[in-house]
């Protein structure tokens, strides 16, 4: 079922024969629907031109459906139908059917982590460049990503001031709409003060939702710490979908996902998922299956491959400027059923991330400098106190990763 899923086949109804053939979208890169036919199985039959309304289809939330639970009407049907074809575009390893929860757009698939450009001023100091995000989103656009998660670890937002992380909201917000991103604003910051200004200016703006990691300077003691701190932050945006972005090897606060999920959405209305980068994938999974209506969007680029087996609705990652054909392969594989083959693409992605991770001053600056060693668009360098990887140093990683993208 999860193979089948994987590969977009999407079980509908109608008299007839029954057929079957493999769409292709994968996570958004494509919008094709398949219906397989098969009243004798679901004893549901309902005529054909029912689905010449499908992509517009308005229908009851409460609609039923499954084999055990069948469509009673033509509306139940072309809900059932509906909130697939609205879920192109996410990886539903094991939950395709599930229902939209009021009116939020559900978020997934692969997002770009992105990197903050800058120029430098007279002085040789860094300063944000919003003109380079043009050519940057056009560039993650035709390397197959789906979404943008903007001012977070990668974009070294602890760095950026206030009006700096506004200023490149607003730019990203623009270049999303223009390239059919999702997007995401990371909100989160040593002051509670600045996160509600920040949370309140993203709510302004035609995003997704916004996340944010607990603070690492004063840390929460206990998970009802934690939650006092992301209520009073998502609470300055009170429409707007917020993801905790669970990071503890940055933040050292490590409260389990499942209960964050479990004690969060009795306290935060706006709660909706989670960024989770980690290494318990256990926790993961049943912070997940626990809550369906949650979307949790995987940070660990080693661990794409377990996280789609766990039911992961997508990932957000920096290794995306510079690899993500390679994960778009990963995840061509995995929906063609060919487990050998998408375990040896991960193997190859991982590789290719330790190698830029061992060989630089710091990983992101060795991201930095391959972008514009291998995609030509300059991102300028990073911020005091992260160091500035040079040319030399990209072409030399560059050659190291090369066998890995054959």
């Amino acid at each position: 079922r999860k193979s089948l899923a994987m590969a977009w086949r999407v079980v509908g109804v109608r008299g007839g024969a029954r057929f079957a053939s493999p769409a292709t979208s994968v996570w958004g890169s494509g919008r094709v629907m398949t219906v397989v036919v098969a009243p004798a199985r679901t004893t549901t039959c309902f005529p054909h031109r029912m689905y010449r309304t499908m992509p517009t289809a308005t229908v009851p939330m409460d609609a039923s459906y499954s084999q055990h639970n069948k469509p009673t009407t033509t509306s139940s049907c072309l809900y059932y139908a509906t909130t697939i074809q609205q879920g192109m575009g996410r990886c539903y390893s094991t939950n395709l059917g599930r229902k939209m929860e009021g009116t939020r757009r559900r978020v997934g698939g692969m997002f770009c982590a992105t990197l903050t450009p800058y120029t430098v001023d007279a002085t040789g100091y860094p300063v944000i460049n919003l003109d380079s995000i043009d050519a940057y989103a056009k560039m993650l656009k035709n390397d197959g990503v789906q979404g943008v998660f903007v001012n977070g670890t990668s974009a070294e937002s602890m760095s950026l001031s206030v009006d700096e992380r506004k200023a490149l909201a607003e730019r990203w917000s623009v270049v999303a709409k223009e390239q059919g991103f999702q997007i995401i604003i990371h909100i989160g910051a040593q002051s509670v003060e600045d996160c509600k200004i920040l949370a309140a200016h993203a709510a302004t703006l035609p995003v997704d939702g916004i996340a944010a990691m607990a603070p690492t300077f004063f840390k929460p003691l206990t998970l009802t710490n934690l939650l006092d701190y992301l209520a009073e932050v998502a609470k300055a945006a009170p429409s707007t979908p917020f993801f905790y972005y669970y990071y503890p090897k940055i933040t050292g606060v490590a409260f389990r996902l499942t209960d964050v999920f479990a004690e969060g959405r009795k306290r935060i209305p706006t709660l909706a998922g989670a960024k989770f980068t980690g290494d318990d994938l256990g926790d993961c999974m049943t912070a997940i299956h626990a809550n369906k209506d949650f979307d949790v969007l995987l940070g660990n680029e080693r661990m794409y491959l377990p996280g789609l087996t766990i039911g992961v609705h997508g990932a957000i990652a920096l290794a995306f400027s510079t690899f993500a054909p390679m994960y778009v392969k990963l995840l061509k594989l995995y929906a063609s059923g060919d487990a050998a083959a998408a375990l040896e693409q991960q193997v190859k992605c991982t590789l290719a991330f330790d190698t830029v991770e061992r060989s630089g001053p710091h990983m992101m600056a060795t991201f930095k400098a391959l972008v514009k060693e291998t995609k030509g668009i300059d991102l300028g360098p990073l911020r005091a106190p992260l160091p500035t990887a040079d040319e030399a140093l990209a072409k030399q990683v560059a050659q190291l990763i090369a066998p890995f993208q054959l």
